[in-house]
């Protein structure tokens, strides 16, 4: 028979090990999720780094980073679109789902995002010469050095060092302070990239130089429509069709 002290530690014991396995699964939920990847993007997880592909779900803590030439789209939970430019590195330092609360703290140390989202929500990013508080609003982030970045307000409200930025006017923020300059073209990321990319597909998009259509769960339409989305081409053999029919289909779609 069971003392009643022995029982007692076996009931804390139990509570222990429920609270780490509830705290774990707090810190390790998704907050974001990718939508779309071109070239070769990497997730820093920990000690752990690994290549991302559209549809992987992304934490607290996660850094992003884009290869050269490398675009990477992700969505946050609240609808934040944000868009990284190739050699980028980006990393989500928290996010909330209260409305109220800042949602999104996140950190560009290098390269370039584009970032949207409707409604007033509050979010914070750094950069290594400031923290950008953002109100609702769409906009981009060019950070070229550790020195220098710049930010262009497209629509909402942006605050640096307590300085409101005006819609439509491009700033360069460094140590010496806030001036008005062009954004640089080079720091503009082409966000229409992958953009007619349906989750509820199962292609895996990496790269739409080379769209390599594994259609095992896809019907002939659905193969055809993303390959004339993205202006690539498909040849009979790389089409499985369901229910093991066989189906001849040479689709040829050139830039």
């Amino acid at each position: 028979m069971i003392s009643d002290k022995k029982l007692r530690t076996n009931v804390n014991k139990l509570i222990f090990i429920c609270c780490l396995f509830l705290t774990g699964h707090v810190f390790s939920q998704s907050v974001a999720t990718v939508l779309f990847t071109s070239h070769t993007v990497k997730v820093k997880r920990g000690s752990v780094e690994s290549n991302i592909s559209r549809g992987a779900s992304l934490q607290n803590g996660d850094t992003i980073v884009t290869s050269g030439q490398a675009v990477a789209k992700i969505k946050y939970a609240n609808g934040t679109l944000v868009t990284l430019g190739e050699n980028s590195v980006y990393k989500i330092l928290a996010y909330s789902g209260n409305q109220h609360d800042i949602q999104i703290k996140s950190e560009l140390t290098s390269g370039k995002i584009h970032s949207k989202t409707s409604g007033k929500k509050k979010e914070i990013l750094k950069t290594p010469v400031v923290a950008l508080a953002i109100l609702g609003t769409d906009y981009n982030v060019y950070t070229p050095n550790s020195k220098a970045t710049y930010v262009l307000v497209n629509e909402g409200t942006i605050q640096a060092n307590g300085k409101t930025l005006d819609i439509g006017a491009g700033f360069l923020i460094t140590a010496a302070g806030i001036s008005e300059a062009p954004f640089p073209l080079e720091g503009r990321v082409d966000d229409t990239s992958g953009a007619g990319v349906d989750l509820n597909t199962e292609v895996n998009v990496n790269d739409l130089d080379n769209l390599d259509v594994a259609a095992t769960s896809l019907d002939v339409s659905q193969a055809a429509n993303v390959a004339i989305e993205s202006g690539t081409s498909i040849q009979a053999e790389d089409i499985v069709p369901a229910m093991d029919t066989l189906v001849e289909i040479e689709l040829s779609c050139g830039v």
